[in-house]
């Protein structure tokens, strides 16, 4: 079935009542959604590793990545984004990614969220969304060498073409 769906590209919050994230991905199309309550001898932070590191060593495209508080209040992804109670935990224990994946499959979104409660049980959420539409095109504003630097790695992205090519700088030395 159908339907519309809002990823955000940006750390979650509300103001006034309403949801509010820096960029978003909307799109119509069709969700598959599982939620893995993971083995006690794994940590979410494991699992959201691996899974990442498998998509992209397929070519997806990461763009957006949050940990922490960097992503907002673990209450909003649980309930707001993704609907799933289960997901909530502490603020420091949540990680969050969308990535895009490779041609011939570039129109399908992988969204990732990792949460450990206050239970110790520790969740993997992935998400295949696969547009009806194509996505058209979306450029990081932060180039991979941010995800190695001293600050929290969070990405963001726009749908419109940059006046630079993407990567074209660097995060400061740090």
């Amino acid at each position: 079935m159908e339907q519309e769906r809002v990823y955000p590209l940006g750390s979650i919050r509300r103001i006034s009542g309403q949801l509010r994230f820096d960029g978003q991905v909307n799109a119509r199309g069709k969700l598959t959604a599982i939620t893995y309550q993971l083995p006690a001898e794994r940590t979410s932070n494991e699992a959201f590793t691996l899974a990442r590191e498998a998509l992209q060593k397929q070519g997806a495209e990461l763009l957006f990545w949050c940990q922490a508080r960097d992503c907002g209040e673990s209450s909003l992804w649980a309930n707001e984004v993704f609907g799933n109670a289960k997901l909530f935990g502490a603020d420091e224990q949540q990680a969050y990614l969308l990535l895009r994946l490779a041609a011939p499959q570039d129109n399908s979104l992988v969204a990732l969220y990792s949460i450990t409660r206050g239970n110790r049980r520790a969740y993997l959420h992935v998400e295949q969304f696969d547009a009806s539409a194509p996505l058209g095109t979306c450029y990081p504003l932060r180039p991979p060498c941010c995800a190695s630097s001293r600050t929290p790695a969070s990405w963001t992205c726009r749908n419109s073409p940059s006046p630079s090519p993407p990567g074209s700088t660097c995060c400061p030395a740090g």
